[in-house]
């Protein structure tokens, strides 16, 4: 797999039992995808493709958040051990579709931000985190302050994800 558009699923986190099975933290809204999957390409840190591994069985350790994947090419602690730290991924286009208003974290770094109706410049998304049950989208002004908005429709009007854009709705106390 050339490192094409490449999109991170998963790290390897671990060892688990004595036979090489490898623990995988999932960095997917959709980690189910892991059970249908054939095969896992490792890359490093650095995006060199480490190996690719076939997959025997793997199965979600669900109290844990984690996967536990069997393979093929892996069959003793040691062995799975030199994986730890690597990053299982999946050509771009074998993401899942995206529903209306739904946008790959991804697509919305550094998206230029906009007040809606002065049209006046606020700043670039530099990250996207999770709190809870909504999204935080946090916002880097010229100035180098970051700001936290909620990826919420009170105030997020308007993401044009091919021009790069994103109007939003300030209230009092939200930007400063």
């Amino acid at each position: 797999m050339e490192n094409r558009n490449l999109v991170t699923i998963g790290r390897i986190i671990g060892v688990h039992g004595i036979r090489g099975s490898i623990k995988i933290m999932p960095l997917t809204d959709f980690p189910r995808r892991f059970l249908m999957m054939e095969s896992l390409a490792v890359y490093g840190e650095d995006d060199s493709l480490m190996t690719v591994l076939s997959i025997e069985k793997i199965r979600i350790a669900e109290n844990k958040g984690v996967l536990i994947a069997d393979t093929m090419e892996l069959q003793t602690v040691e062995e799975a051990e030199c994986l730890r730290g690597g990053l299982i991924k999946i050509p771009e286009e074998e993401r899942y579709a995206l529903e209306e208003g739904e946008y790959w974290v991804d697509d919305l770094i550094g998206v230029d931000v906009y007040e809606k109706t002065t049209n006046c410049y606020l700043g670039k998304i530099k990250d996207v985190f999770s709190a809870g049950e909504m999204d935080i989208y946090a916002v880097i002004s010229e100035d180098g302050k970051e700001h936290f908005i909620p990826a919420v429709s009170e105030f997020i009007k308007e993401v044009d994800i091919e021009n790069q854009t994103m109007k939003i709705e300030l209230i009092e106390g939200l930007w400063e």
